[in-house]
């Protein structure tokens, strides 16, 4: 079948003509005579499904077979005669070439037989070509109904039966394109699914990565400094604001790779307080030596 995707219903009135036509194209035959006839319809009228539209193209056709105008059914003969002869080694149209593969599985005799009943009924009916929905039927039974298609010789019974299985045919692809597009899209959304799923596993196995806080021992000794250094102290307070609330919101807490109690966090803990009561000392002496010189400038830290 072909990989061609018919569009939403709903918005089939609304695509431009070469789109329309195409949704004929593949629905029927390519043919320069429907198109002259439903591509108006197809814009103007409101289909609830495909086979709502596959109706209203039949009714169209039925109405040229029963027109007394020779110039009708003329038309309609252009219209059935578009479907390829049944058993063609050469079929254009990618939908007939799947129908009629049942057709080309007999032998050479059953081939040769299909071959001159084919020419039998277009020397029975001038200008149109045999028409049947194979639906998987074999040849022997194909070739049955031709004959006796052919031995009845009403052209007017032909016309009707050859539109009865256009619309057949036309119905019958329309449900196998939109099941071919029904399994494209539940596929996509299989694939979008599996990347959603997979970057939520991605983002719940990323380790939280936070800031770990000042101890209360580092913010001693900052605020032993603030007093000698007002806009340091201001920006420090900033700083010391912010990082209660982080902690408040469950935002500054530290989530170390390593269990809290290994040797490795004890020892990091131990470096972190033997460099916060160095930074303590060296204030202390700093402030100190500035009083005894009379100058109350801090230079900061």
């Amino acid at each position: 079948m072909s990989s061609f995707k018919l569009p939403d219903i709903s918005s089939l009135s609304t695509l431009p003509t070469l789109e329309r036509a195409t949704v004929l194209d593949a629905l029927f035959e390519p043919c320069e005579a429907l198109h002259t006839l439903s591509l108006d319809l197809l814009h103007t009228q409101k289909f609830d499904s495909y086979h709502d539209l596959v109706a209203s193209v039949g009714v169209q056709l039925t109405d040229l077979a029963e027109s007394p105008s020779t110039s009708d059914t003329e038309w309609l003969d252009k219209i059935l005669g578009a479907h390829p002869r049944l058993g063609a080694k050469k079929v254009d149209s990618a939908q007939s070439q799947a129908e009629q593969a049942q057709l080309n599985t007999g032998g050479e005799e059953e081939a040769r037989k299909l071959k001159e009943l084919n020419e039998d009924y277009e020397k029975a009916f001038p200008g149109l070509i045999y028409v049947v929905f194979v639906n998987g039927r074999s040849r022997p039974v194909i070739m049955e109904n031709m004959r006796s298609r052919i031995d009845r010789g009403d052209i007017k019974l032909e016309r009707a039966e050859a539109i009865k299985a256009m619309c057949d045919i036309a119905a019958d692809r329309a449900f196998r394109l939109q099941q071919s597009t029904n399994k494209a899209t539940n596929l996509a959304n299989i694939i979008n699914m599996s990347f959603v799923l997979r970057t939520a596993r991605f983002a719940a196995a990323r380790p939280v990565v936070a800031t770990r806080p000042f101890s209360s021992t580092t913010f001693m000794a900052l605020k032993e400094s603030d007093r000698h250094n007002p806009d340091q102290a201001e920006s420090n307070e900033r700083h010391k604001q912010d990082q209660l609330q982080k902690q408040k919101e469950g935002k500054g807490h530290w989530k170390p790779e390593l269990a809290s109690d290994s040797e490795e966090a004890v020892a990091a803990d131990r470096s972190s307080n033997e460099s916060i009561e160095e930074m303590q000392k060296k204030t202390k002496e700093h402030v100190e030596k500035k009083h005894k010189s009379g100058t109350s400038q801090d230079p900061g830290l």
